[in-house]
């Protein structure tokens, strides 16, 4: 198949241009090319940042870039008009995507390339407020070439962009599927669907039953989302690694190890400054431990980070639960016994435990019978310390396949683990971050802690007699 893509509105909203652009090409792009389609795309946006732009360029090799110097319904309408000329009428389908989409499910997947008409996603997460509202997104519009004209002849008649008696931006090209269902019957007219939907597909009401449901995650970023991202279970998962001496890793990548890959300016919560050097290693770190065997990946809550990490190389990253280590008042201390189990495991189990962390945490020695505490400054180690705590913590690993090494040593501490697995690859490397600060020390490093007490209640069985 011949297949037209179009970008199309802005892009100055993308913090990282070049981890979406890598995005699109691991999830649209290239997918369809290995399956031999011949792919073109083009531009109709505007000229507001060129440095943007160029990435975008550079990425994704427009063979047209259209500017308009006026608002997105005008935009929209010159990208119709230019549809119905004949360079485009040689395409077998046309996808039109925003430049700031970012996708979960290579495009294969989706199951389009066969239908005919319109494919549209859903505009609503809940099927009640699709209900109320009939709406879908904008985010992605599909034509089939036996239907081009019909579809955009439809939408300029109709002035389905230009409804000026709504606010906001193009608040009618939300309504195409109702322009679709009430006035066009004839036109075939298809469903994109996120997981959110997927499940709950029988119970969409009359309007809905025709459409072929195609699931796809888009750009919507919610929690039922944040689920899809990560492998359940990763804290059984983790205590099961260490009861049965299992190695692996456990590395968390959070705002302040993705602000400090991006070189961002100032330092995270810590005071930890994000230097050049510690941006460069973080990458090198993260390219490294999610491509080793049994590597567990802390993925952050915003899925733009995860974009710009597998925008690093490796898309088939083990994302794990962010909190896997962590008790927090998500998750209220008494019903958390996976965590209480994890910490079980790290306390009985018969490996040397190594950790690396402030001198604040010594208390975590009589918690979990660490065997030996080497001790970093708590704000600028890897600076400062880098090549004396890495040989510090070498010489105190005699048996790799007896050893635990866990970290509260902040975003230098991923590429600490990185270099020591090179050299023991047999070891089991736990990046534990935050999560023991408030039993240690009383104080609330994060807005996450429940209350001491409750944290003492919960940990009683680990904590030693007569613990305060």
């Amino acid at each position: 198949m011949k297949i037209l893509i179009v970008f199309r509105g802005g892009y100055t909203r993308v913090s990282n241009p070049q981890s979406v652009c890598n995005n699109i090409k691991n999830y649209i792009i290239n997918p369809l090319i290995n399956k031999n389609h011949l792919v073109n795309t083009v531009f109709y946006t505007y000229n507001t940042d060129p440095n943007k732009l160029n990435i975008y360029k550079e990425n994704l090799k427009p063979i047209k870039i259209a500017f308009t110097n006026d608002g997105q319904v005008v935009n929209f309408k010159e990208l119709l008009t230019d549809l119905k000329s004949g360079i485009f009428l040689n395409y077998d389908m046309i996808v039109i995507l925003r430049f700031e989409l970012i996708y979960m499910l290579n495009i294969i997947e989706w199951n389009i390339l066969n239908k005919e008409g319109i494919i549209l996603p859903f505009k609503e997460d809940k099927i009640e407020t699709y209900q109320k509202e009939r709406l879908y997104s904008d985010t992605i519009i599909i034509i089939s070439s036996n239907y081009f004209l019909k579809v955009v002849n439809a939408i300029l008649e109709h002035e389905f962009i230009h409804n000026a008696n709504k606010p906001g931006v193009l608040p009618s090209l939300h309504e195409l599927g109702i322009l679709f269902h009430d006035k066009f019957p004839e036109i075939p007219f298809s469903c994109i669907v996120n997981g959110y939907y997927h499940s709950l597909s029988p119970a969409l009401p009359v309007v809905l039953q025709n459409p072929i449901y195609i699931q796809v995650h888009n750009i919507l970023y919610n929690e039922h989302t944040y689920k899809h991202l990560i492998s359940e279970n990763s804290t059984q998962q983790l205590s099961s690694y260490i009861s049965n001496n299992i190695p692996c890793i456990f590395a968390k990548y959070g705002d302040g190890e993705y602000n400090a890959a991006n070189y961002y300016n100032g330092g995270n919560c810590d005071g930890t400054p994000y230097t050049r050097r510690l941006g460069d290693k973080v990458r090198e770190s993260f390219i490294y431990n999610s491509s080793q065997k049994n590597s567990m990946i802390g993925v952050w809550h915003d899925l733009q980070n995860k974009v710009f990490w597998e925008g690093l190389g490796n898309s088939n990253v083990n994302w794990v639960d962010y909190h896997t280590v962590l008790i927090d008042n998500n998750k209220p201390a008494n019903h958390n016994n996976d965590r209480l189990e994890l910490f079980k495991s790290i306390k009985q189990s018969k490996r040397k435990k190594i950790y690396i962390s402030n001198a604040h945490m010594y208390k975590s020695k009589d918690i979990f019978l660490i065997d030996s505490h080497v001790i970093i400054d708590p704000s600028n180690w890897f600076e400062t310390q880098y090549e004396q705590i890495f040989n510090q913590v070498k010489s105190q690993i005699e048996d790799d396949n007896n050893t635990i090494i866990l970290t509260s040593a902040g975003i230098g501490a991923k590429y600490l683990i990185s270099e020591l697995h090179k050299l023991f690859p047999k070891a089991i490397y736990i990046d534990i971050g935050s999560g023991f600060d408030k039993i240690c020390t009383k104080n609330d490093t994060r807005s996450y802690n429940p209350s001491y007490t409750e944290l003492c209640d919960y940990l009683r069985p680990i904590l030693p007699e007569g613990w305060n």
